[in-house]
Order: C-alpha cells, then structure tokens, then sequence
C-alpha cells in the first residue's frame, strides 16, 4: 500500500516559492558575477585560442573527471548517510547536485545543508545535517593539514624560518588528533552530551540515537574518499595549468594548488561571491613562479567553472523536478 501523502495547498506554494526563488537567485548571481569581472572576455580569449590547439585532450580529460568527482562524493554522502538511512548511487548524486546547488550562493556552503536535507523524510534531517558536519570537519582537517604541509615545503625551498618547522609540525598534530580523535570519539561524546542535555529537547535527542550504533570503520571510507577528491582537484587543476601552457615544476604546483584549495575553503564567502577573492589568492600564490597572469586565471576560474558552475546547474534541473504534489519525504525516498 502506497504511504505517499498529499501536501497541503500552503506548503505546496511555499515549496514553488522557494524553488522559483533558487532559480532565480541563482542565475541573477551568476550573471553579475561573470558581467563584472574584468578578466573575463581576456580570459575567453585565452580559452578560445587554445582550443586551436593540441592541448584541447588536457580540457577534454579535466571535464571527465568532473563526473569522477561528484561521483566520489555522491558514494561518500552514502557511506556517511549508511546509519541513517539507505540509498542507492542516483539518489545519492542527485541529493550532492541539489546541494551544491544551494551551497553556490551561501556563505561556506551552508546551502549545502539545505539542499542536502531536502532528501531526507522529516524525521532524519537533523541526523543528516550531523553526519555531513562529520564528512565537513574530516574534509577541513585534512585539508589544513596538506595546506600546511604545501606551505612548508614551499617555504623550505625558499626562506628557511628558525623554528619554523617545529611550530608546522606542532599544528599538524593538532590537526591530526581532531581529525582522528573527535570523529571516532562521536559515540562517547554523544553519550556525556545526552547524559547533561537530554532532557532538553528529548524529540531532537531522539534523532540523533544512531550515533551510539556506528559500525567499526565508519570513517574510514570517508577519509579515503576525501583524500581521493583532494587528487581529482589537484590532477584537474594541473591538467588546465597544462592545457594553458603554464609549466612550473610539477612537485611546486602541486603544493602550491593544495596551499590555494586550504586557503579558498576557509572564505566565507559565497562560492560565487568569492570569486574575485579566488582570483586575488591565485595571483599571489603563483606570482613567485613568474607565469603569465591571464593564464594562470583562466585555469583557476575555467576549473570553478567546470567543477561547481555546471555541475551546479545539473543540480539545478533536480531542484525544478521536486514535486508538490506528494510529502517530500516520500517523493525523494
């Protein structure tokens, strides 16, 4: 028998609303955001003129590996939604498009939440929001810890600081024990939390109950996914950096593209308002390599644009197909 629910007139038009808003919102920004970078019919040009070249097999790889891309992170969202509630490889892909698509034009992505939660019945949203702040922190914590590491390296090859390396080191093993310790510790901090709180709230507790039952090695693929991704990028922005004809030692770039992704996921900024503070990190970061400006912000904004803009507007077609007509949490199950 179907349990499929009709949703009342009210929260049919507010769901319109704010679709019709996600819509709107999002091409406006996008719009301005493009129209008022200075850079943009140079960088065009620089795109054009290349394509007229052998190198269009660099773009053409980098463009495939979007796909690669979220589809790691679609698998990820799996495994940290397993305790929470199943789903297969389409839901899961479609749930990551949809929150990157309201992530664009919030601050540090917390849009993502939203359109992430948008794909879980009512009574699992806020055990999905948890889960997700575990896929964000282990994200983050690994990411400043190869920012780091790309700092110092990049530093040891150029001006030596006393103690300099003592300091790192003393930061990444900070860094290490929260990205090891908390995650793995979520069931007993869970348990004192509950224990002092959990009579405040006592529905909301309810919900969060799976933690006390994650399996052995319920992290583990998610730190290997999050490493993989970090490779995608990395391998993504050097095969641009190629197809734009920027040569800079391999083992300099690579640190240097690992420095700028730590630096940029820190903003907090909009993605799409971010963009021109991406541009300013870029050209400092590879100012030292001598490389030709224009260049080197054609593959820096030309990865954005393949990695979040059109995979955000993908997301954005799974936005408009959201029915009115039936509970969300039955429509999207």
């Amino acid at each position: 028998m179907s349990t499929t629910t009709i949703l009342k007139s009210p929260n049919r038009s507010l769901l319109a609303i704010i679709k019709v808003a996600i819509l709107v919102i999002f091409f406006i920004l996008l719009f301005r955001v493009f129209y008022n970078q200075q850079y943009v019919g140079h960088l065009f040009s620089a795109f054009k003129e290349q394509m007229n070249t052998l190198r269009v097999g660099y773009l053409i790889m980098a463009l495939i590996l979007v796909f690669l891309n979220w589809w790691s992170e679609a698998i990820k969202w799996r495994a940290l939604m397993q305790p929470v509630s199943l789903m297969n490889n389409y839901k899961a892909i479609r749930a990551v498009l949809i929150g990157l698509t309201t992530s664009i034009f919030t601050p540090n992505r917390i849009g993502e939440y939203l359109g992430r939660v948008l794909t879980v019945s009512r009574t699992k949203k806020l055990a999905a929001m948890t889960v997700l702040g575990f896929g964000s922190l282990i994200q983050l914590a690994t990411l400043s810890i190869l920012g780091i590491l790309s700092l110092l390296y990049l530093i040891g090859h150029s001006y030596p600081l006393p103690y300099g390396d003592v300091l790192s080191w003393l930061l990444i093993s900070v860094l290490l024990l929260i990205v090891i310790v908390l995650p793995t510790q979520a069931k007993t901090i869970f348990m004192m939390l509950r224990k002092k709180f959990g009579h405040y709230l006592p529905d909301l507790w309810k919900q969060l109950d799976f933690v006390r039952s994650l399996p052995q090695g319920y992290y583990r693929p998610v730190y290997l996914i999050t490493i993989f991704r970090i490779g995608i990028y990395v391998f993504q922005y050097w095969l641009l950096l190629q197809f734009f004809q920027i040569n800079v030692r391999a083992d300099f770039a690579i640190a240097t593209i690992l420095l700028g992704y730590f630096i940029q996921s820190g903003l907090p900024l909009p993605s799409l308002f971010a963009l021109l503070a991406r541009g300013e990190i870029t050209l400092l970061l590879w100012k030292f390599f001598a490389v030709n400006e224009l260049s080197i912000l054609a593959a820096s904004y030309g990865l954005w644009v393949i990695n979040v803009v059109l995979p955000a507007l993908v997301g954005m077609i799974y936005v408009m197909k959201i029915k009115t007509n039936v509970a969300l949490e039955n429509e999207l199950s």
